[in-house]
């Protein structure tokens, strides 16, 4: 479970390595991606991934992604973004 306490990498890499088990293909971009690759030049406090190929867009296939993704301690805020279910300092 993910945690205040837990770095912004092993977010990334918790949320990518989970998403890689329903065969969907994460990059993580934007912000994060600087911040995880020169963390002395830039700091993101989120972290944006995009699914090469897309979701499957089916009802089941988006129950399956929310739960996986409830499972690591984020809740659905809408359509497809997630926030962290957790309370930061």
């Amino acid at each position: 479970m993910i945690t205040a306490e837990t770095s912004l990498t092993d977010v990334a890499g918790a949320v990518a390595a989970t998403l890689r088990t329903l065969d969907y293909d994460p990059v993580v971009v934007g912000g994060s991606a600087a911040t995880i690759n020169a963390p002395e030049a830039y700091r993101s406090d989120d972290i944006d991934i995009v699914i090469l190929g897309g979701i499957d867009e089916s009802r089941e296939g988006k129950r399956e992604l929310i739960a996986t993704m409830k499972s690591l301690g984020f809740r659905l805020q809408n359509a497809m973004c997630f926030i962290a279910a957790i309370d930061t300092p």
